[in-house]
């Protein structure tokens, strides 16, 4: 199990897995989606993690850093985009990526995490320390 930033080449892979978080939702193109990550490796702000197991990438998360203006300026994270193959679950292979993020976001000073989760994820992410906070969150879909 290798758990590593992700390269362009993964891009392929990438896309077909991230469409196990939603199945209906449209697939990126692959020239968008290169173009995209290009961008995102530049910025140094947006960090998406795969598990490789045997050349094949088998688990996704994405951290996202935001600078602030709050709490002494020190940054905040975001994780998102957290899946592992259907095939792979149970393997610790999520833990692994979670512990990545975290990881990643100590060393850039961040000094909080957020992600939002179904209901039923919750009492999986408070092993890593993720508790409610008695905030909501609230979406607004800008395309159907």
């Amino acid at each position: 199990m290798d758990i590593r930033l992700a390269r362009e080449e993964d891009l392929p892979q990438l896309i077909s897995i991230l469409s196990q978080l939603n199945p209906r939702a449209e697939r990126c193109d692959l020239e968008r989606a290169r173009k995209v990550f290009r961008e995102l490796s530049r910025s140094n702000q947006q960090f998406i993690i795969v598990c490789e197991i045997d050349g094949r990438i088998v688990g996704t998360a994405e951290l996202v850093i935001k600078h602030n203006l709050t709490h002494g300026c020190k940054p905040y994270g975001f994780i998102e985009n957290v899946v592992v193959d259907e095939s792979y679950r149970g393997r610790g292979i999520g833990v692994k990526l979670i512990e990545n993020c975290i990881k990643i976001a100590r060393e850039r000073g961040c000094y909080k995490l957020i992600l939002t989760c179904k209901d039923e994820l919750v009492k999986w992410y408070g092993r890593f320390g993720f508790k409610e906070f008695g905030e909501k969150v609230l979406r607004l879909d800008l395309e159907e």
